[in-house]
C-alpha cells in the first residue's frame, strides 16, 4: 500500500525532493568567525520593538562589505539602551529590455531593488514564516535604502552542508526549507542559493536573506518548483488559502506596484491549485508535514 511506503521510506524521500540529503550525520562543529563589535541578544524584542531600532538608531559604525553583487553596508545601531548590527542595502535598479547575464537565464526589464527586502519581510510576516530578518526602510547618508536586521551567529546552508551539521530531529530542517521553497515560488525570487539561506543554533531556525531580485511580475510559478511536489504544514496551508486581496494590499501597497501585487496573487492561486494536485498524486500524509499516515484498510 502507498500508506506503507510513505510511512517507511517518506521522511527520506521527502529529504530528496527538498533537497536535504548529505546532511544527516550529526555532531559536528562550526566555527563561526566572531564580529569584532560587541552587540546585545535582542531576541525578547518584538518586531515592531527592533523596528524602532533599525529606523530610528544612531548609527555608532558603519562598514562596507566586499560581498555579493549588491555591495551592502554593515551598520550598528544604538537606540534606547539597545544595541544591534544591521546590512544596509540601497540598490534599486531597473533595466529595460533584455538583460543577459553570465550564468543565468536572460531576463526582460530586469528589476533589483531594495524595496523588495521590505516587501519580503512583510509578506513573510502575512504568512506567519517568521524566517525573513526584520526590515526597514530608512535613508543613510543621503541614500535611501533598507535596513536589514543582522543574523548574528549563523552559519550558511553551504556551511551546514560541508561540515554535515544537522539538529538529532531532522523534521526541523524539512519543514522549513519546504516552507522556504513555498516562499520564494510566492515571490518569484530569483536569487536564492545556499548564501542566502541561514541557520542559527541550537535553535535550528532557518534564516532567510537577500531578496532584491524576486517580486517579477510573473504569472506563473518557477519551473523547478512546478515540477516537485509541494510540502507545507496544515497551518501555513490555512493562512495561504486565506489570503485575499486586501490584505496583500494593505501590507505591501507601499513598497510592490500594483502589477507586483496582482503577479503575487496569481501566483498564490497557482500554489493552491498545485497542492490540490498532490494531494490527489502523492496523498495527504505526503503534502502535509506532520499529519498522521493511516493504517493500512
Amino acid at each position: 500500500m502507498i500508506w506503507r511506503k510513505l510511512e517507511k521510506r517518506g521522511l527520506v524521500l521527502l529529504a530528496a525532493l527538498l533537497g536535504t540529503v548529505g546532511f544527516l550525520e550529526v555532531g559536528a562543529r562550526a566555527e563561526v568567525e566572531e564580529d569584532s563589535v560587541d552587540t546585545q541578544d535582542l531576541s525578547q524584542l518584538s518586531d515592531q520593538e527592533i523596528e524602532a531600532i533599525l529606523l530610528d538608531g544612531r548609527i555608532v559604525e558603519r562598514k562596507h562589505l566586499e560581498v555579493g553583487v549588491t555591495l551592502p553596508d554593515r551598520l550598528w545601531l544604538e537606540h534606547d539602551g539597545y544595541r544591534m548590527s544591521a546590512a544596509f542595502k540601497h540598490l534599486d535598479l531597473e533595466r529595460k529590455g533584455l538583460t543577459h547575464f553570465e550564468k543565468a537565464p536572460p531576463e526582460l526589464n530586469f528589476k533589483d531593488s531594495f524595496r523588495y527586502e521590505r516587501a519580503a519581510y512583510l509578506l513573510d510576516r502575512l504568512l506567519g514564516l517568521e524566517m525573513v530578518p526584520v526590515t526597514v526602510l530608512r535613508s543613510v547618508k543621503a541614500h535611501e535604502g533598507a535596513v536589514v536586521a543582522w543574523v548574528e551567529d549563523a552559519i550558511t546552508e553551504q556551511e551546514r552542508l560541508r561540515l554535515k551539521l544537522a539538529p538529532e530531529d531532522t523534521r526541523l530542517l524539512i519543514r522549513q526549507r519546504a516552507a522556504m521553497r513555498l516562499f520564494d515560488a510566492l515571490i518569484y525570487n530569483i536569487d536564492n542559493n545556499l548564501g542566502n539561506q541561514l541557520w542559527t543554533r541550537p535553535d535550528w531556525r532557518l534564516h532567510l536573506i537577500d531578496h532584491t531580485r524576486s517580486f517579477r511580475q510573473r504569472k506563473s510559478l518557477p519551473e523547478g518548483f512546478s515540477k516537485r511536489p509541494v510540502s507545507l504544514t496544515p497551518e501555513l496551508y490555512d493562512v495561504l488559502r486565506s489570503l485575499e486581496e486586501p490584505q496583500v494590499e494593505a501590507a505591501l501597497g507601499k513598497v510592490l506596484s500594483p502589477g507586483e501585487i496582482k503577479a503575487v496573487l496569481a501566483r498564490q492561486k497557482l500554489i493552491l491549485e498545485k497542492i490540490e494536485h498532490d494531494r490527489r498524486e502523492y496523498g495527504e500524509p505526503f503534502v502535509f508535514l506532520g499529519m498522521p499516515v493511516p493504517p493500512d484498510s
